[in-house]
């Protein structure tokens, strides 16, 4: 069987499994939902990386999402060569990844990126931030930690300002060598810095480093630098932790997103797995239905607690919209 073949059918049989398949997330409006409470909900295209960019955007508009992370070195179509690299890419490239996005009504909001020392220094990063600002995306990216000069926190703190683009810092596995697998590092290179950088959390990074996610969004949120996620969720905070649906695992994701919500941050949240990725909705249609019933059940109790004080209620809550592109 193809591996398109086999796409579609995981799509149908995810769709006819759940509460949430594609003709119910369109008739409840799934989206309009997650903006009352100010939540940007989307996919990770690394979710597809046996798959395609394009597929991702066809995926997420299914579920009734409305933006898309892209990572670097992604197939944008499968069965073609051409990938995402804002380098490389050809002008109809560009153009043909645009109209992808408008036929489907969905949103880039930010993709991945891990510019280096070199980069920094020959003047590819800065051309990296001028992608970002023509295309209105914010830069989610881990970059090797360096005091001074090209390729600090100074260095790139000016170009996020010189170009109005938010730079999100996200972890990785400690194992692996990640300059922010310790949310200590990442609070310290955000304090004292422009509003344009904040914090990334990948929530399964984090659980199979052992460090408690819940924790490290109080933290971030506290010190008002909690802008995006990685989401998931897993069975066990240890290395050995594998990826399930949200609410199945240990990331108390009701509780962080109810504390987030409850401090009126409103971050970016797309969804990322990299367990069984032949099958890229396995897990994500079920977390959908799931963040779906969370985000009515917290705006509901909003307007509830506000009803008794007599009070009116908008259909939003205060966020972040000065982030470009989202």
């Amino acid at each position: 069987m193809s591996h398109y073949l086999q796409l579609i059918l995981i799509m149908l049989f995810s769709f006819g499994a759940t509460a949430n398949g594609y003709a119910q997330n369109k008739k409840t409006n799934i989206a309009s939902d997650f903006d009352k409470v100010g939540w940007k909900v989307g996919i990770q295209s690394y979710t597809f990386t046996r798959y395609s960019l394009f597929d991702a955007i066809d995926a997420a508009a299914d579920l009734g999402l409305k933006y898309v992370e892209a990572t670097i070195w992604q197939t944008i179509e499968r069965g073609k060569e051409e990938r995402f690299n804002p380098w490389q890419m050809s002008e109809e490239t560009k153009q043909k990844i645009k109209n992808k996005c408008l036929e489907k009504d969905i949103t880039l909001t930010s993709f991945y990126c891990r510019p280096s020392k070199e980069d920094a220094e020959n003047g590819q990063t800065e051309k990296l931030f001028q992608f970002c600002k023509e295309w209105h995306l914010s830069l989610t990216t881990d970059p090797v930690r360096i005091a001074e000069g090209p390729g600090s926190m100074d260095f790139y703190d000016e170009l996020c300002q010189k170009y109005g683009v938010y730079m999100f810092l996200t972890n990785h596995p400690k194992a692996h060598g990640s300059p922010y697998w310790n949310p200590v590092d990442v609070l310290a290179d955000c304090k004292n810095r422009s509003k344009y950088i904040g914090a990334s959390v990948d929530v399964g990074h984090f659980m199979r480093d052992g460090t408690n996610v819940y924790e490290a969004v109080r933290s971030y949120t506290d010190a008002g630098r909690m802008y995006h996620f990685h989401f998931r969720d897993v069975d066990r905070c240890d290395k050995e932790g594998k990826d399930v649906a949200l609410g199945e695992g240990a990331a108390q994701i009701k509780e962080l997103l109810t504390y987030l919500y409850e401090k009126g941050a409103t971050p970016v949240i797309v969804f990322e797995y990299e367990r069984d990725q032949d099958e890229p909705l396995k897990y994500v249609t079920p977390s959908v239905g799931y963040l779906h019933q969370l985000s009515k059940e917290l705006f509901g109790n909003r307007r509830a607690k506000n009803s008794n004080k007599n009070e009116i209620v908008g259909t939003e809550c205060p966020d972040r919209r000065w982030i470009k592109g989202i």
